[in-house]
């Protein structure tokens, strides 16, 4: 009788004991199932040659073993001093299924796929698959090779007590050998006790539903499942409807994909394992409506971690201890995390790739909720309570626009060069927006219940424009440093009464005034003088939030003047004013520094009128 014998897979992966090591060396004999009695075994699939017992695995705990039916397997370690396994395998043979009777195929063995294939020769459309009266008929070889396979069609145990390591990788590789399709799990709970591998292209894992059809890992070192496709390669797979948990927590990763491109996950569920689920190498992937929870608190801890235009939408990822970070773009670009949710974590969410974003996602309780250090990254409308610090924004040219934060310590940390605020709501924070880097801005932005509204560091080129302060207790603090600075129409400015002070100069030297600090509009006008220098006001009478504008006017209508400001004043117009030409600079006095800040300037070129 012809026959094709089955490799004992548990062999082909490696040994491992309770803790995930891998046993070398170790000693294996088998026997017929519930007996001492040995059963022989081979080296090759066509039964060619025996092996002498006992078997001897290799340093990665891995042997080369064939069997025609199930065996008794006792696996020892080298010294054969402790047993790490004994129970049957093999229980069904996951290559083909075979029919062996006395009226098909003379009696010899042979698979289904070949009894059926007989049978549709000697009935022809009397033995093929119908699907309805208005449907095609088709051999039942095509139609089978179109369902599911089931991890219980290997012997599964769906109660969580029998390792279905073997089994669950044996119906993944059969759905591999028919080309791609899907793995199914049923209702139940699978152990395993080593990482389980997708290596092909199209081959799809989906359970009966989240929290129902569930993978217990009982390694306390190793990942659950493994996904490894090649480079660039376009993975044609889905992972759905199955959980993945640790018996009690791994420092592996549940979901590991090396690579293999634009892989779906949607609704799965993962707890107690470091890292969550980890896409990091491919590119599009896209995990929607899943969930991580109690990974295993540690520092280096991740909940889902995204490559190159990867998605995290409508997940959930929760942590017990404010440990590790929840979801994590180290460096790829575009990557987005939309309306989910983040609980606890030392950083709730890292955007580190060029053009990623974080949008209609809630943030609690993590030592920093949001950072993003991509270039041109964004957080827009998210909810962001109970951390520490709200969102930094050290990327170049990053922005936070339309977020609520409440931070005990800083709302937002503008650190990249360029980066911007816009309309966010802070509150209860020590400081609401802290501007350390140049070129960056707050705009429309509403400070409430902060010591300090918005603060600056020693950069040049800020912009604090139209913002507004509820119980402040400063509104505005400017680095005494500052070199340049531009504000306008936040609403603490005060006005003072409408004072206006001309002066005239006709003598073509050198002009040196004083503005006066009663005044609020200051006119000078001047015919060919060689400079003008706006000296510094006396600060005793100044209120925070004052205005002072200052229009100087060169009326020769043929000599230029250059103008010159006082220490007092950031980003005055110091370029020379041509014939007739008028600037208008507005400031507002800032008792924090003790400076005029500028607000406006405005240049034009008039007619030789006078004032």
């Amino acid at each position: 009788m012809a026959t094709t014998l089955s490799p004992i897979h548990v062999l082909k992966v490696g040994l491992r004991d309770t803790t995930g090591a891998v046993v070398a060396s170790a000693k294996i004999r088998f026997y017929q199932p519930g007996t001492t009695t040995t059963q022989t075994v081979y080296s090759d699939d066509a039964a060619t040659t025996a092996l002498s017992q006992p078997v001897t695995a290799n340093a990665a705990g891995q042997a080369d073993v064939y069997t025609l039916e199930a065996v008794r397997m006792v696996a020892k370690t080298s010294d054969e001093a402790t047993t790490i396994y004994d129970g049957n395998v093999n229980l069904v043979r996951h290559d083909h299924v075979y029919v062996t009777s006395s009226g098909i195929n003379s009696g010899n063995e042979q698979t289904l796929e070949a009894t059926l294939s007989d049978a549709t020769t000697s009935l022809g459309s009397a033995f093929k698959y119908k699907e309805s009266s208005g449907a095609t008929a088709r051999n039942y070889i095509d139609w089978m090779g179109q369902l599911v396979v089931s991890v219980v069609d290997f012997n599964a145990d769906t109660a969580g007590v029998t390792d279905a390591t073997t089994a669950i990788q044996a119906a993944s590789d059969r759905v591999e050998a028919r080309g791609g399709g899907y793995v199914y799990f049923p209702k139940g709970t699978y152990r395993i006790s080593s990482v389980l591998t997708i290596d092909t292209a199209g081959v799809s894992w989906i359970g009966a539903g989240r929290a129902i059809s569930i993978i217990k890992n009982y390694s306390t070192t190793g990942n659950s499942l493994n996904v490894n496709l090649g480079s660039a390669v376009d993975s044609k797979l889905r992972i759905s409807d199955l959980s993945f948990t640790c018996d009690t927590t791994s420092s592996g990763t549940a979901i590991n994909a090396t690579n293999g491109d634009r892989i779906v996950m949607e609704r799965v569920s993962v707890a107690l394992h470091r890292t969550g689920i980890s896409v990091s190498g491919v590119s599009d992937a896209k995990l929607t409506e899943c969930i991580v929870e109690s990974t295993d608190d540690n520092s280096a801890a991740v909940g889902i971690a995204l490559g190159a235009r990867g998605r995290a939408i409508d997940c959930e990822i929760i942590s017990g201890t404010t440990n590790g970070t929840g979801v994590n773009n180290a460096s790829a670009a575009d990557a987005k995390v939309v309306g989910s949710y983040i609980s606890k974590f030392a950083t709730g969410i890292t955007i580190g790739g060029a053009g990623s974003a974080v949008s209609d996602t809630r943030i609690v309780d993590a030592t920093t909720a949001v950072t993003a250090s991509g270039a041109q990254a964004s957080v827009k409308a998210c909810r962001i309570t109970g951390a520490t610090t709200g969102i930094t924004l050290s990327g170049a040219a990053a922005v936070a626009e339309s977020n609520s934060i409440t931070a005990t310590t800083t709302g937002i940390t503008q650190s990249g060069a360029g980066a911007s605020t816009i309309a966010n709501y802070i509150s209860s924070a020590t400081t609401g927006i802290n501007m350390t880097a140049a070129d960056t801005g707050a705009d429309r932005n509403r400070l409430d219940t902060c010591t300090t509204g918005i603060a600056t560091s020693n950069v040049a080129n800020l912009r604090i424009v139209n913002n507004s302060f509820t119980g402040t207790t400063t509104n505005v603090s400017v680095n005494a440093s500052v070199t340049t600075h531009w504000e306008a129409a936040n609403d603490v400015m005060r006005e003072t009464m409408p004072r206006v002070t001309k002066e005239t100069n006709a003598n073509g030297g050198a002009i040196t005034f004083t503005p006066t600090t009663n005044t609020s509009v200051y006119v000078m006008e001047f015919s060919a003088a060689t400079g003008v220098t706006i000296a510094n006001t006396a600060t005793t009478t100044l209120i925070d939030g004052q205005k002072l504008l200052l229009v100087l006017a060169n009326t020769n209508g043929s000599g230029s003047a250059t103008v010159a400001y006082g220490t007092q004043y950031l980003g005055g117009d110091t370029t020379a004013l041509t014939n007739n030409q008028n600037v208008t600079q507005m400031f507002i006095w800032r008792s924090s520094t003790s400076k005029w800040i500028s607000q406006h300037t405005s240049k034009v070129t008039v007619g030789n009128t006078g004032w």
